[in-house]
Formats: C-alpha cells, structure tokens, sequence
C-alpha cells in the first residue's frame, strides 16, 4: 500500500450511491466537463451524477462478460472512472483493470466500490464458521435464502445469472489495494459506505449504530471505497 493513502471518514449520507459521490465530491465540485464512465453499473449512479453535477460528461458502460471481453471505450479518454459493485462478481478482474488502466487519461481517476471481507461482522461469522455475508456459496444456495447466519431471503421471481448475479470474491483494504497497485494506479483514498438495511434484511438499532460507529474504520466497515490514479 502506498504511503500516500489518505483516510476519508466524514461520510455521513444515507444511501451507497451518496456516500459514494461524497468521497469524490471536491474532485467533482472543483472540476468542470469531466468525461466520466460508469462500468458495470445499471444506471442509478450516472442519473445522481447528472442530477448533482450536471455540467459532466456520462455514460454507461458494460459487457455481456466483464471477465473476458474488452470495452469499447477509446483509449486515454476518461477524467473518471467509475466501478462500483462490480469486482466482487469477476473471477478475472485483471482484465477490466487493464482496460480501466487503458481508458483513463493521465493521472485519471478510478473509483471503485466494493464489500469487506473483514468487516466486523464478517469476523464474527467465520470465528463461528459461517460463511462471510456478502460471498456466495453457489447460484442454487444464493436464491434459496439459505447462505448464512441471517438467513437471508432470496429475492422474488430472479433467475440468478452466474455472471451477474452472485459475488465470486471480496477483498480487505490491503488486497484491493495490492491489486490495483500491480495494474499501475496509485491509492490515494480510502473510505467505506454501511448499509443498514437491504433487500434481504433488515437491522435493529444496535446494528445500525454498531455499523456507523465501525464505519469510521475501513477495514471494519460494511463496505469499501478506494480512489486510485493512473500512474
């Protein structure tokens, strides 16, 4: 990890995608016509950018498999990239980082959002033996309900999409930081976002205040954010 790396703990909006846009809000408030690219994303993001900060360029970039195909996105064109929830589903994530790495102009930015593996709760379900919450075990067990400790319930009439739909690997500060450092970017930034409540479960406040508490600490954190450069 570069001896750079900057903790960012004053995210305090509510949903993923705000606490996302709030660790690169200064980089966005104090720059003008940022060409920006959202891989791997449905959407939501880029339309909270144009709603925010509608005076950059946006758009939506994805594959039919993220694992082996290339982006049809021009090389050295990118400010911004954006790839939010997105490597925790690829068992080749080498290659949309060489693309990423392609992509961006120099010193581009790349932001990428992730869940930990050791987050607190994660430490607690594997000192029990239960499976991390976040990871996947197979397709048919992920919509069963059946994963871990929670019993989370799967989601209503979804036919699960290997590639798409279950995560294959999650990473802790210090590994997603190793990975993008071999792919030639620099972190400069780490923060976390939390999620209180989800599609499959909901908290009580103990939880919530556990999680906004620990969120202050990345490595503990529900989830991940790294800022990176190109070199």
């Amino acid at each position: 990890m570069t001896q750079s790396l900057e903790y960012n703990y004053e995210i305090q909006s509510e949903s993923r995608l705000e606490q996302t846009l709030a660790s690169i809000h200064g980089y966005l408030s104090k720059n003008k016509k940022l060409v920006i690219y959202d891989i791997g994303g449905y959407g939501d993001l880029s339309l909270l950018i144009k709603k925010r900060y509608n005076d950059h360029i946006i758009n939506d970039f994805n594959t039919e498999d993220l694992n082996t195909e290339k982006i049809s996105i021009n090389s050295d064109s990118g400010d911004l990239i954006f790839m939010c929830e997105v490597i925790e589903h690829l068992y080749n994530p080498d290659l949309v980082l060489q693309e990423c790495h392609r992509i961006l102009k120099k010193d581009g930015k790349l932001l990428i959002t992730t869940p930990n593996l050791t987050s607190w709760f994660n430490r607690i379900l594997l000192l029990f033996g239960y499976f991390p919450l976040n990871l996947d075990i197979s397709c048919a067990l992920r919509s069963s309900g059946k994963k871990d400790i929670l019993s989370k319930k799967p989601f209503q009439n979804v036919k699960f999409n290997p590639l798409h739909d279950v995560h294959i690997k999650l990473y802790t500060v210090k590994t997603l930081s190793i990975l993008l450092e071999f792919w030639n970017f620099e972190v400069s930034k780490c923060s976390s976002y939390t999620i209180n409540n989800s599609a499959h479960h909901k908290t009580g406040y103990i939880i919530n205040l556990i999680n906004r508490i620990l969120s202050k600490f990345p490595s503990l954190a529900h989830g991940i954010i790294l800022e990176a450069t190109k070199k």
